[in-house]
């Protein structure tokens, strides 16, 4: 944990390690404030020093995390704010949600300036999607999309921004390649489906794609449906 993280403080105050409490005590800060937070926690150490608080059934005593967030589910009455607080989508994280101890995504810079940069050798990106109107010309096509990634299933532990930018994409496809998936992607059920070397254009802010190969959904199932031909 990162001690100078206000999250960090609270959460080893409180006893807590666990992903999920720790990712509580950071939503609730983004939510509530970091004042309304430290406040829940004096209030919280007030009654651990005064011989603490029960369980609902009453048999045991809470531990002071426990405490913590009994009073402030309490005390939270907007109905949004507690289910992003205390009920994110079982299984899924959401994004911008705590990543790991001390580790946001707003720290990137830090962490990137520590880095030593390698070199790739090879990088190809797959681009899925429904063209709007392209662009023909002498010898290939141009085809512009966006795409809007979901970080919700991202591995644990991993940061994410908590608004996920719009990213465009212009692909440059060659005519002959063009030709083929042109009139399949009349369909309304059919998506184009590229795989090309990106670079990026700093001229027009854009992630250009040359496609090297080009097909489509409904192009790929009926090629994966034709039978080989018979060897003589």
């Amino acid at each position: 944990m990162n001690p100078d993280d206000p999250v960090s403080q609270i959460a080893a105050a409180l006893g807590e390690r666990q992903y999920a409490q720790v990712g509580q005590i950071r939503r609730l800060i983004e939510r509530c404030g970091l004042a309304q937070v430290t406040a829940w926690l004096t209030q919280t150490q007030e009654i651990e020093a005064t011989g603490g608080m029960l369980t609902h059934d009453e048999t045991r005593r809470r531990a002071p995390g426990g405490v913590f967030f009994s009073i402030a589910r309490g005390a939270i009455t907007d109905p949004e704010v507690r289910k992003y607080v205390f009920r994110p989508p079982a299984g899924r994280r959401r994004p911008g949600a705590y990543a790991a101890p001390g580790e946001r995504w707003e720290d990137r810079a830090a962490w990137l300036s520590t880095a030593e940069i390698g070199r790739a050798t090879t990088v190809k990106v797959t681009v899925i999607g429904k063209p709007g109107k392209p662009v023909e010309r002498q010898g290939f096509t141009v085809v512009w999309l966006t795409h809007t990634p979901k970080l919700d299933t991202m591995p644990k532990g991993v940061p994410v921004p908590t608004k996920v930018p719009e990213t465009p994409y212009v692909l440059y496809i060659g005519a002959k390649q063009w030709r083929k998936v042109a009139d399949a992607l009349k369909n309304p059920e059919d998506v184009l489906i590229c795989e090309g070397v990106q670079t990026w254009d700093a001229q027009q802010q854009v992630l250009t794609v040359f496609v090297t190969t080009c097909t489509t959904k409904l192009l790929q199932q009926a090629q994966r449906a034709t039978p080989p031909p018979a060897s003589v």
